[in-house]
């Protein structure tokens, strides 16, 4: 089955920040060079493999308002160099860390909350409440978050903040700030059902993130 334009249900789209090909992400040589781009075309339960690399929700000086939007069940893989055809050939993530940051700037100073963060992306990652157990993030850097808006929601999750019920693997949170609660993230959606309605966080990693209220991990 394909959908309008020709991709095909159930793709794999591909994220590269070093390819130099047609940019249509259908292959790692002709890569989209920014994940924003992936996340527009992904429909309902395809893959986005990301090469390592630094990818931010909008440019220097951007939109703090800006995110890497999940409003669909998707699966987003980081942690490749670039030349993968299967996911057993990625190996350990970290090895080649696909980092997503909200430091638009790149001016951020390491464990240091007050400078150089006015044009930092409140929230990193946001994930929308229709999102299921299907959609998983798994093998990345979450950073530089940091949720200090005016309203009570921008002031919490600065590295992910989850509506939906997603599966979080093999991720690195670090220097993400909220304001009031849930540095790292926060898990909005707080009923566990028989139908798997939570979010699994595994084999994950909170570094030095921080709320002035509660939660400087995980809220």
């Amino acid at each position: 089955a394909y959908r309008w334009g020709g991709a095909p249900l159930g793709n794999r789209w591909f994220v590269n920040d070093d390819a130099s090909g047609a940019n249509s992400g259908s292959n790692w040589t002709d890569a989209f060079t920014d994940l924003q781009s992936a996340l527009a075309v992904a429909g309902e339960g395809d893959q986005i493999w990301v090469a390592k690399g630094t990818y931010k929700p909008a440019a220097a000086n951007g939109d703090p308002l800006a995110t890497f939007l999940i409003d669909k069940d998707i699966k987003l893989y980081g942690g490749f160099v670039g030349t993968e055809s299967t996911l057993a050939q990625r190996g350990d993530p970290a090895a080649n860390p696909s980092i997503l940051s909200g430091d638009l700037n790149g001016d951020d100073l390491p464990g240091n909350f007050l400078t150089n963060r006015g044009d930092n992306v409140e929230h990193v990652i946001q994930v929308t409440g229709n999102v299921t157990n299907e959609t998983l993030i798994d093998g990345f850097e979450i950073q530089n978050g940091h949720a200090d808006g005016f309203q009570m929601d921008q002031q919490r999750g600065g590295g992910l903040y989850a509506f939906g019920s997603l599966v979080i693997r093999n991720c690195i949170f670090k220097e993400n700030f909220a304001k009031l609660n849930g540095g790292g993230m926060i898990a909005r959606n707080l009923s566990v059902t028989a139908d798997g309605d939570f979010i699994e966080v595994d084999n994950c990693t909170f570094e030095n993130n921080t709320a002035t209220s509660e939660g400087g991990a995980i809220y």
